[in-house]
C-alpha cells in the first residue's frame, strides 16, 4: 500500500518532536513523514506534493492557503492539541477523505468481540484476523488482541522492544496498576485499526486465564472506547473455553476438502463433554483458499483475501451477525 505523504510543521520543538516519535511508533506503515522545523521551509517547497499538511496554530493566521491546500489541512490548536494521537490522526484521515467519521458511542452500547482459531490452519489465523479487523476497522473503532504464539504479528513493527506488550498489559489489569497512558503505550495502529503489541516472550501467554482476558477486554471497551474486539486465539492460553465464551461469534478456519476436520471433531466432542455449549455455539466455519506461488508473507495473502472471496465472506457474516450496525 502506497504511503500517505503527510508535512508536518507546528512551531513548538518540544511537542513536534513527541508527535513525530509517536507517529514513528505506530504509524510508520501508514505515512511517509516531512518535518519542517520552520514555516518559511515549508513554503520554500511545494506543498501541492503531500497528500496532508499539520500545522501549528501558531501558523494559522500568518499563512494564506487556497481552497485545496485548506481541504488537506489540520491546524492543531488549544482544542486538539493535547489529545490523543490516535484521534488526531483520525480528524487528518477524515479531512483527507481516508475514513469515515467514527460512529458515536449512544447509551446503551454493547461491545462485540470476535475470536478467530483454526486446529488444521493456524499460519492463517493472522492473515485472517488482518482481514476481519481490517473490514471491521472501515465502519467500528477496533482492536485485534493477539493470543497465538508466534502468530507473526510482531513483523508490523521495529521497535518492539521499546514499547508495551501483551504480557505487561495483562499485568496492570491483573494487579489493578493501570492507567490510561499505561493502556494507550501497549496500542499500536495500522491501517484502519488498532493491535495489542503482542508478547515477548510467548510462554507470558500462560497468564492470559479467562479471567485477565475479561478485564483487558472490559478496559479495552470503557478506557479506550474500542467497539469491537477481535482475539486471535493460540494453543498456549489456558482456559480457552472460557475467553471463547467471552466472544460473540468465533470463526473457525478450514481448508477445502476439510482436511484435518478430525481434530476440530475431537475439540466439539470435548466442549460438548465439558458441557460448553455456550462455545459450540459461537462457532461460524469459515473456508480458507489455499495460497498459490511461494508464501510472500502474511500481509500479501491478507491483500490477496480483502477483495476476494474471503473478503466477501467475512462481509456477509459481519452483517449476519449485525457487527457493522
Amino acid at each position: 500500500m502506497e504511503k500517505v505523504k503527510l508535512a508536518i510543521c507546528i512551531g513548538d520543538e518540544t511537542y513536534q518532536q513527541r508527535f513525530v516519535k509517536c507517529l514513528m511508533n505506530h504509524y510508520r506503515e501508514q505515512y511517509e513523514l516531512h518535518i519542517f522545523d520552520t514555516l518559511a521551509e515549508l513554503l520554500n517547497v511545494n506543498c501541492k506534493q503531500y497528500n496532508g499538511v499539520i500545522l501549528g496554530e501558531c501558523y494559522e493566521e500568518v499563512i494564506e492557503w487556497d481552497e485545496e491546500s485548506k481541504e488537506k489541512t489540520l491546524i492543531l490548536n488549544e482544542e486538539n492539541k493535547y489529545q490523543e494521537v490516535s484521534k488526531i490522526m483520525e480528524a487528518m484521515e477524515i479531512r483527507l477523505g481516508n475514513k469515515k467519521p467514527q460512529w458515536q458511542r449512544t447509551k446503551g452500547f454493547q461491545k462485540k468481540v470476535m475470536g478467530i482459531y483454526s486446529l488444521t490452519l493456524p499460519h492463517m489465523q493472522i492473515p485472517f484476523s488482518v482481514v476481519l479487523t481490517g473490514i471491521l476497522g472501515e465502519y467500528k473503532r477496533t482492536i485485534l488482541i493477539d493470543l497465538q504464539a508466534n502468530s507473526g504479528l510482531h513483523l508490523l513493527q521495529e521497535e518492539a522492544g521499546l514499547q508495551l506488550g501483551m504480557e505487561d498489559l495483562i499485568a496492570s489489569v491483573t494487579s489493578g496498576s493501570y492507567t490510561k497512558g499505561r493502556l494507550l503505550s501497549a496500542v499500536c495502529h495500522y491501517q484502519t485499526w488498532d493491535y495489542i503489541y503482542p508478547v515477548k516472550n510467548s510462554t507470558c501467554l500462560l497468564e492470559a486465564t479467562g479471567e485477565a482476558a475479561e478485564k483487558v477486554i472490559e478496559l479495552l471497551a470503557r478506557e479506550l472506547e474500542y467497539e469491537t474486539i477481535v482475539i486471535n486465539f493460540g494453543d498456549v492460553i489456558p482456559e480457552m473455553d472460557k475467553v471463547m465464551g467471552l466472544c460473540d461469534t468465533c470463526f473457525f478456519l478450514y481448508s477445502k476438502g476439510d482436511i484435518g476436520k478430525w481434530r476440530e471433531i475431537q475439540f466439539l466432542d470435548e466442549m460438548e463433554r465439558r458441557g460448553k455449549e455456550d462455545v459450540i455455539h459461537r462457532i461460524r466455519r469459515m473456508e480458507i483458499p489455499s495460497v498459490s506461488g511461494g508464501d510472500g508473507g502474511w500481509k500479501k495473502v491478507a491483500d490477496q483475501w480483502k477483495w476476494g472471496g474471503v473478503g466477501d465472506g467475512v462481509r456477509k457474516l459481519i452483517r449476519e451477525e449485525n457487527a457493522l450496525g
